[in-house]
């Protein structure tokens, strides 16, 4: 999760989406290249969509960061991502 927040959760969830794999915003149906043999979780999909946490570059990814703590680079755990896995847990 570090080396995603470094590299940037966008960058991924574009190459997915390009892939056809993405969930569809306005159908809610998986992407048209995705079967259902594949294993797949949307959860980092949505994080970057609807959370907008796409990493460091905007200092909040999968953990948030404070340009005061090590620079900016020290990842700090944040409760808006543990709330958002514990609702993804239970499905709302």
């Amino acid at each position: 999760m570090n080396m995603g927040d470094l590299s940037g959760n966008d960058i991924g969830y574009l190459i997915r989406k390009e892939k056809g794999l993405v969930k569809d915003p306005k159908t809610g149906l998986p992407g048209p290249n995705r079967n259902a043999t594949m294993r797949y979780t949307d959860l980092p999909d949505d994080l970057v969509s609807k959370l907008g946490r796409v990493g460091q570059k905007k200092m909040k990814g999968w953990y948030d960061y404070d340009p005061k703590v090590g620079r900016g680079r020290k990842p700090i755990p944040s409760p808006e991502v543990e709330q958002f896995i514990a609702k993804y847990r239970t499905g709302n």
